[in-house]
């Protein structure tokens, strides 16, 4: 995890969600990672639809979790603290990539 000097803290981290083994037990122990270390954004990738419930209750009271218009069988997830000062996504600014067949976007 990276934290700058304006304090803004960032985890990148590839939850390999398309690995089948004991997949929900790693998804919440990823979770109890960034609710003991807390930072400021949370770039996930290799979610995919079964894991995607445990994050947002796990972390939803804390983050704001978004992942786009996933079209694809896993999807990466943006998450937000809640008291940052980040602004956070909506669909308005989401760009989708129109050739993309992983639901790819910038936001």
């Amino acid at each position: 995890m990276a934290t700058g000097e304006s304090g803004l803290s960032l985890l990148t981290w590839n939850i390999y969600g398309l690995h089948p083994g004991e997949l929900q037990e790693r998804t919440s122990a990823v979770c109890d990672y960034v609710l003991k270390h807390s930072p400021s954004v949370v770039f996930f990738q290799e979610v995919v639809q079964q894991t995607w419930p445990t994050i947002t209750s796990h972390l939803g009271s804390q983050y704001h979790c978004y992942c786009g218009r996933p079209r694809a069988h896993y999807f990466h997830a943006l998450l937000i603290r809640n008291d940052s000062d980040i602004k956070c996504p909506t669909d308005e600014n989401v760009i989708n990539f129109p050739t993309s067949t992983q639901g790819r976007y910038i936001i």
